[in-house]
């Protein structure tokens, strides 16, 4: 059931973005933010990230007008770990949300309180348990409207924009931050690993292999992979391409609702002024390195598409930023960027201050066609699943994926490696110690700045439950281990 959650903004009575650029020949007017999230969406299976499948024609018409980035990762590929950096623009080392039972820290400020705190209008709109307020994750969302309870997989996108839309339409004149979250490509449903309207499954999907197992009819769908990966049941070649057309079967759903998304806001005037960012939490396995589900840091997890669409590039007569009244032109971007960029890039582009230590670097030099300075990409997967905790770097074209903390690590060259099928670190052990010690200082230096955590007790049910959906791991008779040490290649 919808629940409707009015939450005061922690930071009031500053009063209005000054409509006015001294600098401008016109009045500016700030603009209004539309962040769209959409769960578990790897960048490899959209058709502007290289995909050979034409199942995301309205993504890829707003990518037409956008800064696409090509190299865009995310700090984590576990929702809530990854949103909290998202809306936070800190490390999981920092904001406190990085486990699956720990809440965003007290005293952490969220894109969303910034916004509100500058005169916006905020609504959440979210569709799972990590992201509702018992995590914390409602903080300065003055509606946020949450399907987050034991059977969180039951709202559609369509009903998604069917909330949102009834927000908007009560909307004042002032502008407005929109966080809409959409889980519709995630695995979490009861008929099939993964699941869509039955036009989807159709078109996209077609026929189920002969032979092929959904499931027993009791364990909900990620609960079924999950325990085949703990009995080293993978699946063979025809049924994984089906479990991919089925994951894209909700791709092309979701897509189509992201397309009617925007074409209810322009349908209500209320798209022309808005800065539109597209990204998701993290992607998706395949048994690209033994595994399904997103449970390591490999690139078909990190690696998640990033658009940023401003005014100007869809040809609206307002540029978005504050500053830059000449403003961007839509292109692609190579340079690497990571999630915790976001909340840095926004509050610079609307001229609003953005809280005190971001680890972000702002955007908006490499928007204008600049060169940005990160240099590094850092990422973890959570504790509680089968195999513990991985990290991993991105710094130039050299990848580290360290298998547990303090346990084995492998080395890949992206550049003439992208799909991680060879590992280097017999071969550059000196390049090997060198990423080791970023990954070992960056952990030491942000823990010690760690924010404490808040715990979250969840119930007997509610872990249940979440065990049922792939969140925790004791599934019968023991913990899931990886098949072939976690890196078998399909």
């Amino acid at each position: 059931m919808n629940r409707l959650v009015s939450v005061l903004a922690i930071v009031s009575g500053l009063g209005l973005l000054a409509c006015s650029d001294p600098d401008a020949a016109e009045p500016w007017r700030p603009s209004d933010v539309i962040f769209i999230s959409l769960d578990t969406l790897r960048a490899d299976h959209l058709r502007v990230y290289g995909y050979d499948r034409p199942i995301s024609p309205h993504i890829d018409a707003l990518a037409a007008d956008a800064a696409l980035f090509e190299r865009a990762y995310t700090q984590a590929s576990h929702t809530l770990i990854a949103h909290a950096s998202v809306l936070t623009g800190l490390y999981p080392e920092r904001h406190g949300a990085d486990h699956q039972e720990g809440a965003l820290a007290p005293g952490v400020v969220t894109l969303a309180e910034v916004l509100a705190g500058a005169g916006y209008q905020t609504g959440g709109f979210v569709n799972a348990l990590w992201l509702t307020p018992r995590f914390n994750m409602e903080r300065g969302f003055q509606t946020f409207d949450y399907e987050g309870t034991l059977d969180q997989q039951k709202r559609s996108a369509e009903e998604t924009n069917r909330a949102i839309f009834e927000w908007v339409d009560r909307l004042g004149d002032a502008p407005y931050f929109l966080f809409a979250h959409y889980y519709d490509v995630h695995s979490d449903w009861e008929r099939l690993p993964y699941d869509a309207p039955a036009e989807y499954l159709d078109r996209i999907a077609g026929p189920e292999p002969p032979g092929f197992e959904a499931g027993d009819g009791e364990l909900w769908a990620t609960r079924h992979l999950m325990r085949r990966i703990a009995r080293r049941e993978l699946f063979d070649e025809d049924d994984l391409r089906y479990v991919e057309r089925l994951y894209d079967a909700g791709i092309a759903y979701t897509d189509a609702q992201v397309g009617r998304l925007l074409e209810g806001l322009r349908e209500r005037g209320r798209l022309d002024r808005a800065i539109i960012v597209l990204t998701s939490d993290h992607g998706e396995e395949f048994q690209e390195h033994g595994r399904l589900i997103h449970t390591q840091v490999y690139e078909e997890t990190v690696r998640v598409p990033l658009l940023v669409s401003m005014p100007e590039m869809r040809g609206s007569g307002s540029h978005g930023c504050r500053d830059h009244p000449e403003g961007f032109r839509a292109s692609r971007i190579p340079q690497l960027v990571q999630h915790v960029d976001l909340l840095p890039t926004l509050t610079e582009c609307l001229g609003v201050e953005g809280p005190d230590g971001l680890q972000g670097t702002s955007l908006l030099a490499a928007l204008a066609g600049g060169d940005v300075s990160p240099a590094a990409a850092y990422f973890v997967s959570p504790a509680g699943f089968a195999l513990g905790r991985q990290r991993g770097v991105v710094r130039g074209g050299w990848k580290l994926v360290e298998l547990d903390e303090g346990g084995p690590r492998r080395l890949f060259h992206l550049a003439e490696d992208p799909e991680e099928q060879r590992d280097l670190s017999g071969l550059h052990p000196e390049k090997v110690a060198a990423l080791a010690r970023e990954l070992d200082r960056h952990r030491g230096e942000h823990g010690e700045k760690r924010t404490a955590s808040e715990k979250v007790e969840l119930s007997g049910e509610e872990r249940a439950a979440l065990r049922a959906l792939g969140y925790f791991t004791e599934l019968e008779g023991g913990v899931a281990r990886s098949p072939g040490g976690s890196d078998g290649s399909r």
